[in-house]
């Protein structure tokens, strides 16, 4: 049986996903173009949550628990418990990353923590510029999946 991705449209979730299944084998070509549209969704929200991580590890490397001044607009004082979250993303995140192999880490730390371009990121890694392109979206995807396992997205 083949499943057929589709988008609601004009419902009340519009927008929203809902997978049908479908005996027609001539669904399987849209279905597998949707598919990857969420995959690349999912990578874009791993490259997010990297550059998060990145960021909350350098607040809390510099002893920076929250920030200290409110927004504009916003006159609530500091909450101490946006260390603790800081702390726990962080943790979550390194326990998820470390699960990757250290090639898939290098470049994706070089690439995406350190903001690197890419030759200096295959530079750092000691491969070609042409080596690091073609590994970098598995590595990606790798961190995508290791992170929608792990419910971290």
């Amino acid at each position: 049986m083949a499943h057929a991705l589709n988008t609601r449209n004009g419902s009340p979730g519009q927008g929203a996903i809902a997978i049908r299944a479908s005996l027609d084998p001539s669904d399987e070509t849209p279905y597998l173009a949707n598919l990857n549209g969420v995959a690349e969704t999912l990578e874009h929200l791993a490259i997010a949550r990297l550059r998060q991580w990145a960021y909350d590890r350098r607040q809390l490397r510099h002893g920076r628990a929250c920030d200290a001044k409110p927004k504009p607009g916003r006159s609530s004082p500091r909450q101490p418990n946006r260390f603790d979250a800081r702390l726990v993303r962080t943790i979550d995140f390194e326990r998820a990353f470390t699960t990757l192999r250290p090639e898939h880490q290098a470049l994706l730390w070089l690439r995406y923590a350190d903001g690197d371009d890419m030759p200096a990121t295959a530079a750092a890694a000691g491969v070609s510029v042409r080596t690091a392109a073609n590994h970098m979206p598995a590595a990606r995807k790798a961190l995508a999946e290791v992170l929608e396992r792990l419910d971290l997205l």
